[in-house]
């Protein structure tokens, strides 16, 4: 009986750890202070945070640089590390995008930039909205 009872408070547990989405307010630019966003956040069973971004009312990215053709979703862990791309956000019409990914970190800075190719290596200095996940 008290394996069984141990077994149910441990699925429990994991369903409540894995099941409720944080969410997280990203912030706009001085440049582009009619976007918005949010994530949601969730850690998964391997302890991933699974990340569902959100945006709206992004302008085009060429509107900011004839160059820029895309928006990109970085992540950084820590102010000393560098930021990673981890996934390219694509408009609709009504200048919405969303972006579903995954990372490894419990704890990091969000930024979204315009930039040429949905492949950069660095984020570009045209910061769109930028947030935080996590604890700081």
């Amino acid at each position: 009986m008290k394996g069984q009872v141990l077994a149910l408070s441990i699925a429990l547990s994991l369903m409540v750890t894995t099941g409720c989405a944080t969410k997280y307010a990203l912030q706009p630019a001085d440049r582009t202070p009619a976007a918005t966003g949010q994530i949601k956040a969730n850690t998964d069973a391997n302890g991933n945070r699974e990340l569902e971004i959100s945006v709206k009312h992004l302008p085009p990215a060429s509107s900011l640089d004839q160059t820029f053709r895309t928006f990109v979703v970085w992540v950084r862990p820590g102010a000393d590390a560098t930021f990673r791309n981890v996934g390219q956000l694509r408009l609709d019409d009504d200048r919405r995008g969303e972006l579903s990914t995954t990372t490894p970190y419990k704890s990091f800075d969000v930024m979204v930039t315009a930039e040429a190719s949905g492949t950069s290596l660095s984020p570009s200095e045209a910061v769109i909205l930028r947030g935080h996940v996590g604890s700081r």
